[in-house]
């Protein structure tokens, strides 16, 4: 199944153990080497104070547009138990707000929403938003990823707009 990323945020998280809610997803973390979702940062239930845990994509036994279900809330860790995490903390990487370029240097806009295999916790598409309007790239279009750009095939720029996609739809 596949899931907006913008869907994934507020996501109640279950714990088959308990059979209960453990919490919800605040934030997602992925890789900037292969864009790849690696974590999902948790907020706890607490009856005073909540916590800020983070969970592996490869602990996720369930995902869709009504929850997450995890084994158990030992799943759930600090962001030192997962090496990769502050890896990616300390490079202060964020997909969204990522310029996207083509190879010629083309400005196509910026990534504002992802399309999410569910069941592989990969992306699959990328939605890009510029000053004129919106378009859905496949992520076989990523040719290389910097730490200030997404740079895309030259073969995109003829790709239809989000809108006009839409249009031919409805």
């Amino acid at each position: 199944m596949y899931i907006t990323s913008s869907k994934i945020y507020n996501l109640p998280v279950a714990s088959l153990e308990a059979n209960s809610k453990v919490g919800e997803v605040t934030d997602l973390v992925f890789s900037p080497e292969d864009l790849a979702l690696i974590a999902l940062e948790v907020k706890t239930d607490g009856f005073l104070f909540s916590k800020k845990l983070f969970l592996a994509s490869n602990d996720i036994v369930d995902f869709d547009r009504k929850g997450i279900v995890i084994k158990n809330d030992a799943v759930l860790v600090n962001q030192s138990e997962i090496i990769r995490i502050k890896q990616i903390a300390k490079q202060k990487f964020s997909i969204y707000g990522q310029k996207v370029l083509t190879k010629s240097n083309k400005y196509l806009g910026k990534v504002f929403d992802l399309l999410i295999d569910s069941e592989t916790c990969t992306i699959s598409k990328l939605y890009v938003a510029n000053f004129l309007d919106e378009r859905i790239f496949d992520i076989s279009k990523v040719e290389k990823i910097t730490p200030k750009a997404i740079i895309l095939s030259n073969d995109v720029i003829e790709q239809t707009p989000l809108a006009q996609t839409e249009e031919a739809v409805a």
